[in-house]
């Protein structure tokens, strides 16, 4: 009868026990899928951060490179405002060409980022 119970105490006390560490896991298992959502959102912001800053740097400067276009125009040769305006374009486009490669690096890294958050 003694052992009965001793037996039947030690069950409840194991079964407490279980219960105990998976109500543990649950909750650390919800902590992680939550701190997965917010930092998934911070990248994802960060990201967009990123490419509005550089979108509005690109316009910037292309706003400031083609203002001396204006004082070309009033120039009467036409020869001269030709070779500057191809001059500014050949600069433009290179620094394009650089430009859109940044992108690209950049692009990689919050990818490569982001894959690393997925697979957590």
């Amino acid at each position: 009868m003694a052992a009965k119970v001793i037996a039947n105490t030690l069950k409840v006390f194991i079964d407490n026990q279980n219960q105990r560490s998976l109500n543990e896991i649950r909750q650390f298992s919800r902590f992680d899928q939550e701190c997965h959502v917010k930092l998934k959102a911070f990248a994802n912001a960060a990201d967009r951060l990123g490419k509005f800053m550089m979108i509005k740097a690109l316009d910037r400067w292309y706003n400031n490179a083609t203002k001396p276009i204006q004082t070309i125009i009033n120039n009467q040769n036409l020869s001269t405002k030709v070779h500057k305006t191809r001059q500014l374009m050949v600069v433009f486009n290179a620094w394009k060409q650089v430009h859109h490669r940044k992108l690209g690096t950049y692009q990689a890294k919050t990818n490569s980022i982001l894959g690393l958050w997925s697979r957590l």
